[in-house]
Parts: structure tokens; C-alpha cells; sequence
């Protein structure tokens, strides 16, 4: 997960030098792949730290923020 989040750190750097289109467009679906597995990655984290149990209600919280936070 570290180096996910490095490699999306690197791809939002590289916005900065698109210089067109195309290259906007390689950098974004890079920039998309990083954050198409950030939810897998949650819930690999929370299965370590939590119960079963808890697992559920914390996994319901972060699906409930996801619309909330495409809201803001």
C-alpha cells in the first residue's frame, strides 16, 4: 500500500509537466488505477485492527463518507 501511495503521489506531481492532452490523459489513468485500490487497501487494514464484528460497522462508516465526501 506504500508504494501505491507513492506512485499516486508521483502521478499527481506529474500534472504539473503535461504539456497535452495525451499526456493528461496517461497521467490520470495512472492517477485512477492508484485510486481504484485505495478501498481494498482499507479493508485490509481494518481486518487487521478490528474484530469482526467492529469490521462491519467500520466498513458501513466509510461507505456512508464516500458519498459525503463526493458532496463536498
Amino acid at each position: 500500500m506504500s508504494i501505491n501511495i507513492f506512485v499516486w503521489a508521483v502521478a499527481v506531481a506529474c500534472h504539473a509537466a503535461c504539456k497535452s492532452f495525451h499526456g493528461l490523459l496517461v497521467v490520470r489513468l495512472l492517477l485512477g488505477v492508484c485510486e481504484g485500490s485505495i478501498t481494498a487497501g482499507f479493508l485490509i487494514v481494518s481486518s487487521m485492527f478490528y474484530t469482526r464484528t467492529e469490521q462491519t460497522l467500520r466498513v458501513g462508516y466509510w461507505s456512508l463518507m464516500i458519498g459525503t465526501g463526493a458532496l463536498a
